[in-house]
């Protein structure tokens, strides 16, 4: 463990998204002192976006790095439908189901991290 750490996802390899199909990923996972695991990872969705998932127990944050989409939460036959540009920022409660569409000339390239829900 750590109390600071710095990484450059920049030079780390992209690499096939362990779960979500379409999905390629910078990641890593951040260990500090005193604090859970961080999942941090900067994925490029491709123009079929984010298929429907949740995790159950992290939280996500997303920020929109460049590209344009739709973010969809809640219900898939009537879901919630948010705009995600450069510059959008959401944070997503554990087993709320989400995907992502991405407008298909220019998808998403958003820095995620997941971190534990508070007990």
């Amino acid at each position: 463990m750590r109390d600071f750490l710095q990484i450059n996802l920049n030079q780390t390899p992209w690499q096939a998204h362990p779960t979500l199909p379409g999905i390629t990923a910078r990641a890593h996972d951040v260990r500090l002192d005193g604090h859970p695991v961080i999942d941090t990872m900067m994925a490029q969705l491709g123009p079929q976006g984010a298929p429907w998932h949740q995790h159950e127990t992290t939280c996500e944050i997303a920020y929109a790095l460049s590209g344009s989409g739709m973010l969809l939460v809640g219900d898939q036959a009537n879901p919630t439908r948010t705009p995600m540009s450069a510059g959008s920022i959401v944070f997503i409660a554990p087993k709320v189901p989400h995907a992502v569409t991405c407008d298909a000339d220019n998808p998403l390239c958003i820095l995620i991290l997941h971190t534990l829900a508070a007990p």
